[in-house]
């Protein structure tokens, strides 16, 4: 009887190779990257318009507005029936006499901020009134520097593009002016002010989620490297 010798077993390694292990690696951090971004630009307005300020005055308030003048005289700034729409607009006006001046002002301003730097489209309704022996305007300024002085009776739509406004802290400036005043109310009226970007912002949300997904990477790299 012949007998074979058999000849040994050998296991098969099963472990993959270094480079196969490194480009699974990239591929799932790739992966996982990409889900983060996706969701993050998924926070993002729908429509890709961000409202950074509005105001319709229908709350029967302005005192957030903050009010300035040259006007030694009865000046303010109200929420009065001078409305384009709803029951209320913003009002501001003097009263002569006493005393009687030129060119003087009244105006309510407001502060806002643009959360990034962009293009923001500035819309609101606007009038001033009708004077004997004077131009009566309204004036729309930003940051100072004036957008409009506009003498017209009856409500108009405004609106302008504040091309490459930076980031950060702005004011508007809504009021009247008149280039002489004896006698009489004078005033200017303003209504459905907004400010916007076509820029989509993300919400703080989008944010949470983009430091916790990069966060969760930064682990699986520490992870990675204790184990070598």
């Amino acid at each position: 009887m012949l007998l074979c010798a058999r000849a040994p077993h050998r296991k098969r390694n099963l472990a993959p190779r270094n480079g196969v292990n490194k480009k699974r690696i990239r591929s799932v951090r790739l992966a996982a990257l990409l889900a983060i971004v996706i969701g993050f630009l998924a926070t993002a307005p729908a429509n890709g318009a961000t409202v950074v300020f509005a105001d319709t005055f229908e709350d029967g308030s302005v005192s957030d507005w903050i009010r300035s003048t040259n006007f030694a005289g009865t000046s303010a700034i109200t929420a009065s029936a001078k409305a384009h729409s709803g029951a209320f607009g913003l009002e501001t006006y003097l009263e002569v006499p006493p005393p009687s001046d030129t060119n003087l002002f009244v105006r309510a301003s407001h502060g806002f901020v643009a959360p990034v730097t962009a293009t923001y489209p500035l819309d609101l309704w606007a009038r001033s009134t009708i004077c004997s022996g004077c131009v009566i305007s309204y004036d729309v300024i930003l940051d100072g520097a004036s957008l409009a002085r506009t003498s017209v009776s009856t409500y108009q739509q405004r609106s302008f593009i504040l091309n490459g406004l930076s980031a950060g802290a702005h004011t508007l400036t809504l009021g009247m002016f008149t280039t002489v005043a004896h006698t009489g109310h004078f005033f200017a009226a303003f209504d459905d002010v907004s400010i916007s970007t076509v820029v989509a912002v993300p919400e703080p949300a989008g944010y949470l989620m983009l430091l916790a997904g990069l966060g969760f990477i930064a682990g699986m790299a520490r992870q990675r490297a204790s184990a070598v």
